[in-house]
């Protein structure tokens, strides 16, 4: 934050913008890697070669959702990964303000911040090699207990304890990566092959809804509740996931 803070000023702009501005650049390096070496196009060449092999054309989204549904393996995985994203959204959002409420300084809000993101990207490698060597569902099954395990830890600090909020929110981020790397395997191997490139955009679709839904109840929740309500009412829908799981091999 401090060094953002200090770019931002050197522009005559508030210090909190610093960090907008890191983020405007490094996207638009993003992009442009992209755009210059991301060729040929993974998915336009996938999108041909199905056309070749199947003789079909790309799928809508609403074809897409309608074979989901009749897939009861593919509507358990599209299901954990917008339930684990609801649940990891509503909660992560709201700590910021919940400690920014008894004045925590926004370094440590940060450094909060920083520890969940680590939780949610740093094993991701590890999650996949255990969920093809395990299964899809034991491993959802593991970030359903991460998920309410983070929702205890957190729910249960205090605004200014940054140790048990950073404990939480890292287990917050590991419990999302679980449900929705073995979510995103499960739903791929569970549609059909002209159904996968439509099936995945359905499925970013629906977490991303769930997520900014989840983010704008978290606020109203926090508002007329407290944080620890937040994450009572973040455990229902991920406990419904995990006792939906049972019935699956």
């Amino acid at each position: 934050m401090d060094p953002a803070g200090g770019l931002a000023e050197k522009f005559g702009l508030p210090r909190l913008v610093g960090p907008y501005m890191i983020s405007a650049v490094t996207l638009a390096l993003a992009t442009l890697v992209i755009q210059l070496f991301l060729r040929p196009d993974p998915f336009l060449t996938a999108q041909k070669n199905l056309e070749a092999v199947v003789g079909v054309h790309q799928k809508s989204t609403r074809q897409a959702l309608a074979h989901i549904r009749s897939n009861s393996s593919a509507l358990f995985a599209i299901a954990a990964i917008a339930i684990g994203h609801i649940a990891m959204v509503s909660v992560m959002v709201m700590t910021p303000v919940h400690m920014k409420h008894v004045d925590v300084t926004l370094k440590i809000i940060g450094f909060v911040i920083s520890i969940h993101v680590l939780g949610m990207y740093a094993f991701s490698p590890i999650i996949g090699s255990l969920s093809d060597k395990i299964g899809r569902v034991r491993i959802i099954q593991i970030g359903v207990v991460l998920l309410i395990a983070s929702t205890i830890v957190a729910g249960t600090a205090a605004a200014d304890d940054a140790v048990q909020l950073g404990i939480g929110l890292f287990l917050l981020g590991l419990g999302w990566s679980c449900t929705l790397i073995a979510g995103s395997a499960l739903l791929s191997e569970s549609v059909d092959l002209e159904m996968k490139p439509a099936s995945q955009g359905a499925s970013d679709l629906v977490m991303n809804l769930m997520g900014a839904g989840g983010g704008a109840l978290a606020g109203v929740i926090i508002g007329t509740l407290s944080y620890g309500w937040l994450c009572v009412f973040a455990t229902i829908p991920v406990t419904a996931l995990g006792a939906w799981s049972l019935s699956k091999k």
